[in-house]
């Protein structure tokens, strides 16, 4: 019997790490599995949840895109809790309105 995967992001308990990366944009998603991860591998693409599981200098980690928005990001963040993932790093762009904040600040 397979294994019940979440319905948005398609993925089922044990199938990602349990710390993630969590851009936006599925394309970044891959680009991040592909650049930086050993052994990359494809977990599911699901609407705009895309995933990615493999290692960064020997620690497991996962990657899931969520999208545009909070709505979107909190589906991700509800079910992805759900398959057991406990550490999350929201990677990415965003704007500012402060003077000191410029573009590739890591904030």
């Amino acid at each position: 019997m397979e294994r019940e995967k979440e319905y948005h992001i398609g993925i089922a308990r044990g199938e990602i790490p349990e710390l993630v990366l969590l851009p936006g944009d599925p394309d970044r998603a891959r680009k991040i599995a592909e650049d930086f991860f050993d052994n990359p591998t494809e977990i599911a693409k699901r609407r705009e949840y895309w995933s990615y599981k493999g290692t960064w200098k020997g620690t497991p980690v996962g990657v899931c895109s969520t999208g545009i928005g909070c709505p979107s990001a909190a589906i991700a963040l509800e079910e992805l809790v759900k398959v057991g993932c406990t550490t999350f790093i929201r990677v990415g762009t965003s704007g500012a309105i402060r003077q000191d904040i410029t573009s590739g600040d890591i904030v």
